[in-house]
C-alpha cells in the first residue's frame, strides 16, 4: 500500500497554484489565457480556474467595509462568498474528498473567506484531476462548478463593482 503525500497549498494571498507534474497542470505558455506566474492553468479546469482567480482577486482587494455591500442576488457579499464555500465543499464531498454527508466549512469572518474559498476550490480541480474519475462525472462536477463560481462572481461585483449605490431620486 502506498502513502499519498498531500498537495501543497497555496498561500493566503496567491492564486491557485498546482503540484507540479500534475495531471491539473499544463506546460507555460500552452494556455493562451495565462501568464508566468498567474496561478493554476489546467486543461481540464482551465474556464474554472480562470473564473476561480477572477473572483479571488475581486475578494481580496476588498476592505472590511466592502464585505458588508449588498449582493445582486440578495443578503452581502460576506453571506454570498459563505454561501459559495458550501457550494465549494459540497462539490468536493460528490467528487470524492470523503467528508461525511452534511458537514459544512466553519463559519468564518469575512477576511477569511478568500482563503477558504482558495482551499475548497483547489481541492475540488485536485479532486477533478483524478485518473479514477469517470470522464463524465468529472465534466458534470466541472460545468456545475465553473456554472456556482461564475454565478457567485456576478453576484459578488453586481451593479457598481461593489460601491454601495442608492437609487435616483
Amino acid at each position: 500500500m502506498s502513502e499519498s503525500v498531500p498537495a501543497p497549498l497555496s498561500t493566503p494571498g496567491s492564486n491557485l497554484t498546482s503540484k507540479p507534474g500534475s495531471d491539473m497542470t499544463s506546460k507555460p505558455g500552452s494556455d493562451p489565457t495565462s501568464k508566468p506566474g498567474s496561478g493554476l492553468t489546467s486543461k481540464p479546469g482551465s474556464g474554472l480556474t480562470r473564473e476561480v482567480n477572477r473572483l479571488l482577486n475581486r475578494l481580496r482587494s476588498w476592505s472590511p467595509a466592502a464585505w458588508d455591500v449588498a449582493a445582486a442576488a440578495g443578503g452581502t457579499r460576506a453571506q454570498r462568498t459563505a454561501a459559495l464555500a458550501q457550494d465549494l465543499a459540497r462539490l468536493g464531498r460528490d467528487a470524492g474528498s470523503g467528508a461525511p454527508a452534511g458537514l459544512r466549512p466553519p463559519a468564518l469572518a469575512p477576511h477569511g473567506l478568500p482563503d477558504q474559498i482558495t482551499l475548497l476550490a483547489e481541492e475540488l480541480l485536485d479532486l477533478l484531476g483524478r485518473v479514477e474519475l469517470a470522464p463524465a462525472r468529472q465534466a458534470a462536477l466541472l460545468a456545475e462548478a465553473r456554472e456556482v463560481v461564475t454565478a457567485a462572481r456576478l453576484d459578488l461585483e453586481g451593479p457598481g463593482f461593489g460601491f454601495a449605490t442608492t437609487p435616483p431620486r
